[in-house]
């Protein structure tokens, strides 16, 4: 599972584990960047007991703990555990420049889930929005008015889904105990950031109007 950070990439590794019929819970979470990634590899894979396991930013593993993987992947065979992976960066491009081994690469790569930046997938607002909402307080219904949809809208979302959800988590704080969210429980970064957006549209309509008054003359 790849994208950048925020994207959502270990929340979709637990709901693919939530739909399969693997008997585990949840899968186990490895931190490859750890201190000792090799001990660490062995405790999860052991502790799995052929369940799944969540390798998160994989991309990151040394080549001792690639080494190990690959090897402990093919010795285990079937009681090996299923195996979610996510990545911030081009794992291919680093099997290319020999950063990553391609044998462990291939045993990942029977399913790639790319996962898009929130800009560029806008439409998926509302349920990721209601979603959160409700995450964080499942007893409670709030709906979001037109006007706070269109500051989400209009905003570039660099954090993605992380910044998404503190969004959510700030609305409900600063909301008390009414059942719609206005503009001004978000954020003031997001009002801001629409404030500057309308001025700028101002001004540009000021500007072709006067160049069209002048032209007159």
């Amino acid at each position: 599972i790849s994208g950048r950070t925020g994207t959502g990439k270990s929340l979709t590794a637990h709901l693919i584990h939530r739909h399969t019929s693997r008997e585990q819970a949840l899968p186990k979470i490895l931190y490859p960047s750890s201190a000792d990634p090799e001990s660490q590899l062995q405790e999860a894979i052991a502790s799995t007991k052929g369940g799944a396991l969540l390798l998160e930013q994989i991309d990151q593993l040394d080549p001792n703990a690639q080494s190990q993987l690959i090897h402990r992947w093919e010795s285990d065979g079937d009681s090996f555990p299923r195996i979610l992976a996510t990545c911030d960066s081009d794992l291919l491009a680093q099997v290319n420049a020999g950063e990553f081994r391609s044998d462990l690469y291939y045993r990942l790569h029977v399913l790639e889930i790319s996962l898009p930046d929130l800009s560029e997938r806008i439409a998926d607002l509302p349920p990721l929005f209601a979603f959160f909402l409700a995450e964080a307080q499942p007893d409670r219904t709030l709906s979001i008015g037109s006007r706070a949809f269109t500051l989400l809208e209009k905003h570039a979302w660099p954090g993605n889904l992380r910044e998404l959800r503190s969004v959510a988590s700030h609305a409900l704080t600063v909301c008390g105990e009414g059942k719609q969210i206005e503009p001004e429980p978000l954020p003031r970064y997001l009002r801001t950031d629409s404030t500057a957006i309308e001025a700028r549209t101002e001004e540009k309509d000021l500007e072709t109007a006067l160049e069209h008054w002048l032209d007159l003359f």
